[in-house]
């Protein structure tokens, strides 16, 4: 049985107790549904093995389980921070004005937007090859894109541990040079990757840091 939340008012329970989790959960399944029927239509419209977009990639090709382990950590990485700052932005909505969660929304936003751009490899493959934008305009977007986020929560970040936000922001930016620089073999693609996954860990370390200060504040 679930119990009714006691603690602070600002988070009031309404409603049947029974009807929330429900209701979530029916939501969850419809949205599983509807990308499960992505996946076959998909497969029907361009001939493609329903398995190759179900199951593992490493069981589909037969390569070894271990194939792409940094580049898959990273992945797990970005995910748990757009995790965590979506979450916090969730929370902090209800007692603070939404304003001031914007922060952490847009941060979760352009993690995730990171993270699907790592998993399925959209600048390097997807936009490319199948909607003919060049790689360097795909990094320009995202230039802008995180410049313009910097510039406008400046002084947010400024007043929070800003120097693991910069160094994320300088590994990552390492990386992106030289994966258009450097020749993508050998001891240079995995500097490449070691300043990737370092700047991801950076990111997600300070987002987790900056999270859990903002639910320290709750408790004052």
């Amino acid at each position: 049985m679930i119990k009714k939340p006691t603690g602070s008012d600002d988070f009031k329970y309404k409603g049947n107790s029974l009807a929330h989790p429900f209701l979530q959960l029916a939501i969850v399944y419809v949205l599983c549904v509807i990308l499960l029927g992505l996946a076959y239509l998909a497969s029907v419209l361009l001939n493609i093995p329903i398995e190759h977009l179900t199951a593992d990639p490493a069981m589909i090709s037969g390569a070894h389980p271990f194939l792409g382990f940094i580049s898959n950590i990273g992945v797990l990485l970005w995910a748990a921070a757009a995790s965590v700052c979506l979450f916090t932005y969730l929370v902090l909505r209800y007692r603070y004005s939404s304003k001031k969660a914007l922060f952490l929304l847009w941060s979760g936003v352009i993690s995730t937007i990171l993270c699907l751009d790592d998993l399925f490899m959209l600048h390097e493959t997807v936009f490319p090859w199948h909607f003919r934008i060049p790689e360097y305009m795909i990094y320009a977007g995202y230039i802008l894109a995180v410049g313009g986020y910097v510039v406008f929560y400046a002084k947010r970040i400024l007043q929070s541990e800003y120097l693991l936000f910069a160094g994320a922001l300088l590994l990552l930016g390492l990386s992106m040079t030289g994966d258009q620089l450097l020749p993508q073999e050998g001891i240079a693609y995995f500097i490449e990757d070691t300043l990737k996954l370092f700047g991801i860990g950076t990111w997600f370390l300070y987002f987790s840091r900056y999270s859990f200060q903002q639910f320290a504040e709750l408790e004052r």
